[in-house]
């Protein structure tokens, strides 16, 4: 990182799963005292963690799999009982930190249906979520914008 000084301004921290490690802290710690601002991309499952580093980032990038209370399309994706409720237990630590955030899905057509995107933006901006962004999954032409291009283009 030090050969990066005035090259770079920031460091993200991204997966896997950043929070899974415990040398996390640390390792943001080390690029801060070289001058490097930090973001972080995670899935929100470890809050307790996330709440620990969130005082030493600049911005959070959380994955939305889907809205918890969506559980059978939550089980779609996830595929781990009970983890929405940690995913959830995030969301509400950056909503409270003042850390600026957005809230992102990787929208596949096998797991993102126009209506769960649109159910999925609202419940965003009624927890007070103000940017929700949407990852267009890349498959060859025309497979993938045919199912979504009249939400992508109502967004």
């Amino acid at each position: 990182m030090k050969r990066r000084q005035g090259l770079l301004d920031a460091v993200v921290f991204s997966g896997g799963e950043p929070c899974l490690d415990p040398a996390l802290p640390a390792a943001i710690e080390a690029v801060r005292a070289l001058g490097f601002e930090v973001g972080l991309h995670t899935g929100g499952s470890y809050p307790a963690r996330l709440k620990a580093v969130l005082p030493m980032v600049n911005w959070v990038g959380l994955d939305v799999k889907a809205m918890p209370e969506d559980e059978t399309h939550w089980m779609n994706v996830v595929r781990v009982p009970g983890a929405q409720y940690k995913w959830s237990e995030s969301l509400d630590a950056l909503l409270a930190s003042g850390v600026p955030f957005e809230c992102r899905s990787t929208v596949h057509p096998d797991y993102f249906s126009e209506a769960q995107i649109l159910a999925t933006g609202k419940a965003l901006a009624k927890r007070g979520v103000s940017t929700y962004v949407l990852q267009i999954c890349r498959r060859p032409p025309g497979q993938l914008f045919s199912r979504f291009g009249s939400v992508l283009e109502s967004w």
